[in-house]
């Protein structure tokens, strides 16, 4: 009996090497067990892991034209159009060239369509959180303190990111565009009141209805921006902004002063 078991020692020890080479050849996703490989495999060498947001209405998307040599001198082409307060992950930044022989500064993005392609750097904020500017004479600040105003006053209805860990004093750190002013806001003059602003979905996003419906002129373009413009209105209708939508949509009939009948 104990020559017996001595014989099958060497065979245990032997099955027990080969179930442990075996594991050891099977591939690593790093994304557990319930990772699913498919056309977003892609997701797995990208950069862009850090959320962000997009924020000038014209904002694009770009993809690489032709060989991608590593260098600027790779070339970037249009890709897609992207939304004002579109939620994005941004990577690492990359200078390409544009169409016209310039050199640009773009970010790595991937969008939440599972999407990579690249974005201007202007054209996107790295963390942060959605706000609105509701006050009528919202004030840029230099420093959390009231004594650092500037003359700068931010549009009403300006969406904007802010950066909850910056508060201080009531005051708060913004990042975006100002589609009134035409102007980004400038890092050196970028705080604000927190009374300011606005951080409820409803206002946040009526304003981004309204904005892009403004900004669609064309005859061809109507069906869209009366839909967007109905969407701002009756989706959201406890927005700060519901009345000014209104009135977009069914502007006061003028007054006739005509008295000579």
């Amino acid at each position: 009996m104990k020559n017996k078991f001595l014989f099958l020692v060497p065979i245990f020890c032997i099955v027990l090497l080969s179930i442990s080479c075996e594991k050891e050849e099977e591939p690593q996703s790093g994304y557990g067990d319930n990772y699913m490989g498919d056309a977003n495999d892609s997701i797995i060498t990208s950069s862009a892991r850090i959320q962000g947001f997009v924020l000038p209405i014209t904002s694009s998307s770009y993809a690489i034209d032709g060989e991608d040599d590593g260098t600027e001198a790779t070339k970037a082409k249009w890709s897609a159009n992207m939304t004002l307060g579109e939620s994005i992950y941004i990577g690492e930044p990359r200078r390409l060239t544009w169409t016209n022989g310039s050199i640009l500064n773009f970010v790595e993005i991937r969008r939440e369509s599972g999407i990579g392609d690249f974005a201007l750097a202007s054209q996107v904020v790295e963390g942060g959180r959605l706000a609105v500017v509701v006050d009528e004479r919202a004030t840029l600040f230099t420093s959390p303190r009231t004594v650092d105003v500037s003359n700068i006053i931010m549009t009403r209805k300006t969406v904007v990111v802010y950066f909850p860990e910056t508060e201080n004093n009531g005051f708060v750190e913004i990042r975006g565009w100002d589609p009134g002013r035409e102007r980004y806001i400038d890092p050196n003059t970028s705080y604000i009141r927190l009374t300011a602003l606005s951080t409820r979905n409803s206002d946040i996003q009526s304003s981004i209805l309204l904005q892009t419906a403004l900004t669609l002129t064309a005859a061809n373009q109507s069906v869209r921006r009366e839909t967007l413009l109905e969407s701002a209105l009756l989706d959201y209708p406890d927005s700060i902004f519901n009345m000014e939508i209104y009135e977009v949509i069914y502007p006061s009939t003028p007054i006739n002063n005509d008295d000579s009948n």
